[in-house]
C-alpha cells in the first residue's frame, strides 16, 4: 500500500498531477479544490497522503492501480469516509469535493441538504443519502478551524460559484460573454455558498432590468 508520496509538481492536468520522483513519474488524482491551489506550485516539491485503490474489477478485465492525492491526513480520512457512502466512488467523490471540508461536514450534520446539492454531480437523492450514512460521524472534521490548512482562499471559492454560475447559464441558451456579465453583476452585490442562490440572485437582477428597460405605458 502507498499512503503517500513526495517529489516534483511536474505538470497539473484536469483532476490530476504528474508527480516525478526519482526516476518515475506518477499520475495521482485530486479533488477538484486542491487542483486550484497546485496551479502555482508547477516545478516544487510537493508531497501527498494517498489512497492506493484498485479500478476496474476482475469480472471486467484487469483492474488498474490508482493513487489519490490529498494535502494532508485529515483530508484523507476524511474522504476515506465519504467514499463508504453507496453509490459514491471515488471519481465521484473527488468531482464533488468542491467546498472546505468543514462546510461538508457541517452540512451532512445539520442535514442541509441545499448545499450538498451544490456540491458536482450531487443531486438531492444523493445528498440525503449522504446524511443518512454519515451523520454523526462528521463533528471532528466540522470542527477544523477556518484559517487550517485545509482551507482555501476566498477568492477559490467564489471562482468555482462563478465558474458553475455561468455554465448553468450558457446551458440555458445564454451567449458566453453575456452569461459572464449577468454573474459578474450579480457577484458585486453579494458573496453566495451555492449555486442556486447565485442564480436566483441573476433572475432577481435580470426582472429588475427588464422593469426599468420598458417603455413606459402611454395614455390615449
Amino acid at each position: 500500500m502507498i499512503s503517500s508520496i513526495e517529489g516534483i509538481l511536474a505538470d497539473l492536468g484536469d483532476g490530476f498531477v504528474n508527480l516525478k520522483a526519482g526516476h518515475f513519474t506518477y499520475q495521482v488524482f485530486i479533488p477538484t479544490r486542491l487542483s486550484r491551489r497546485l496551479k502555482s506550485r508547477i516545478g516544487q516539491d510537493l508531497k501527498l497522503f494517498t489512497v492506493h485503490y484498485l479500478e476496474g474489477s476482475l469480472r471486467m478485465g484487469n483492474p488498474v492501480p490508482r493513487l489519490v492525492g490529498f494535502e494532508n491526513e485529515v483530508e484523507r480520512e476524511f474522504f476515506e469516509r465519504f467514499i463508504t457512502v453507496p453509490n459514491v466512488g471515488v471519481r465521484r467523490a473527488l468531482r464533488a469535493l468542491t467546498l472546505p471540508i468543514n462546510k461538508i461536514a457541517d452540512a451532512i450534520e445539520n442535514e442541509d441538504v441545499g448545499l450538498l446539492r451544490g456540491m458536482k454531480g450531487i443531486g438531492e437523492k444523493t445528498a440525503k443519502k449522504i446524511i443518512a450514512e454519515l451523520k454523526g460521524q462528521m463533528e471532528k472534521y466540522a470542527l477544523l478551524p477556518r484559517g487550517d490548512i485545509l482551507e482555501s482562499s476566498e477568492e477559490g471559492e467564489n471562482d468555482e460559484i462563478r465558474e458553475l454560475g455561468v455554465r448553468a447559464l450558457i446551458n440555458l441558451g445564454y451567449r458566453s460573454a453575456e452569461a459572464e456579465k449577468m454573474v459578474s453583476r450579480a457577484m458585486s452585490r453579494s458573496k453566495f455558498v451555492r449555486v442556486e442562490d447565485l442564480i436566483k440572485e441573476v433572475y432577481r437582477d435580470h426582472r429588475e432590468q427588464g422593469r426599468n428597460s420598458a417603455p413606459e405605458d402611454i395614455d390615449t
